[in-house]
């Protein structure tokens, strides 16, 4: 019996922790410089609150050389960030020669479902600055 349970159990863990949830909506779109990928997934609330949830997974990439993205001193600094209708999301990201093994920077945060309510609809405005003097806006759609 003691053998069944450790064939059980693996196969429970696995059947728990499940697959990646698939986004409920994708937004991309590409600046001059930058692309730029949002995706939104509605979350269960945790225990302690019903609250629904929606997880922003937000993916920049620099479409230059990485090192333009290094200023004199060989560090760099991105502020990133988007703008819709319920408000706005923005993140930093600090790097140096050593760190910068890839001009992708992402970040992912829980937000309320009812401070976010975006559909597929709408369009959003994404921004971003680099090395103290450059920026670039420009919008990300819904894809299908």
């Amino acid at each position: 019996m003691r053998r069944l349970g450790l064939v059980i159990t693996p196969a429970l863990l696995l059947a728990a922790c499940g697959g990646e949830e698939e986004a409920d909506v994708t937004y991309s779109g590409e600046g001059e410089q930058w692309e730029a990928t949002l995706e939104m997934t509605e979350v269960s609330g945790n225990n302690d609150s019903d609250q629904s949830m929606v997880e922003h997974a937000f993916t920049i990439t620099y479409q230059g050389e990485e090192t333009d993205l290094l200023g004199d001193d060989d560090t760099g600094e991105i502020t990133a960030g988007y703008l819709s209708e319920d408000g706005e999301a923005s993140s930093s990201f600090e790097f140096n020669r050593q760190t910068l093994n890839d001009p992708t920077f992402e970040d992912s945060r829980n937000l309320s479902a009812e401070i976010t309510d975006v559909t597929a609809e709408d369009t959003i405005e994404v921004f971003i600055e680099w090395d103290g003097e450059n920026e670039e806006t420009f919008e990300i759609k819904p894809s299908e």
